[in-house]
């Protein structure tokens, strides 16, 4: 199974100029197989640049259908 994690959010500037609004991973499961990972998110000291009021939104896609999403507001 193809699966898709993907993160919407307000646009930032990265300390070398590049612009972002989304990041995506994507990885794949054999059927039966387990995710042996947990779907974290949080701030790093030294990417303030990240801190970003808005809404976030994490969506996660199996076989390009999306099965979860979370949206929070950073205020």
């Amino acid at each position: 199974i193809a699966f898709r994690y993907t993160i919407d959010h307000p646009e930032f500037t990265a300390p070398d100029g590049t612009k972002a609004t989304n990041s995506s991973e994507e990885f794949e499961l054999a059927p039966g197989q387990s995710l042996d990972q947990h779907f974290l998110w949080y701030f790093i000291e030294g990417c303030e640049f990240e801190w970003i009021p808005g809404i976030w939104t994490h969506r996660i896609y199996a076989d390009g259908v999306e099965i979860i999403r979370k949206d929070f507001e950073i205020y």
